[in-house]
């Protein structure tokens, strides 16, 4: 799967300003990847996998690699509606 940061821009004492949202927003799923096999799909936003929550690209890669080889919970968010998938990620070696 391909990520970005989700990221808006406000207004904030008279200027303007880059803020961080929660997740990750899924712009590619790989067929025949974990996150294709589990039913996750392209404008996703990633919120939680197992119980690391994912605020930038790091966390996702630490949360992949802690929870290898076993199935776990991602939390999402998908047109608006929080959802709960499980997914089985592969092996790392």
């Amino acid at each position: 799967m391909h990520i970005i940061k989700l990221q808006k821009q406000v207004a904030e004492d008279g200027a303007d300003v880059i803020k961080d949202e929660p997740g990750l927003k899924m712009i590619a799923v790989i067929k025949e990847s974990p996150a294709a096999k589990a039913g996750l799909t392209r404008g996703d936003t990633l919120l939680k996998i197992g119980d690391a929550d994912l605020n930038k690209p790091d966390d996702l890669f630490a949360a992949v690699k802690r929870y290898s080889g076993q199935t776990v919970a991602v939390k999402l968010l998908r047109n608006g509606v929080d959802k709960e998938l499980s997914v089985a990620l592969n092996s790392r070696n």
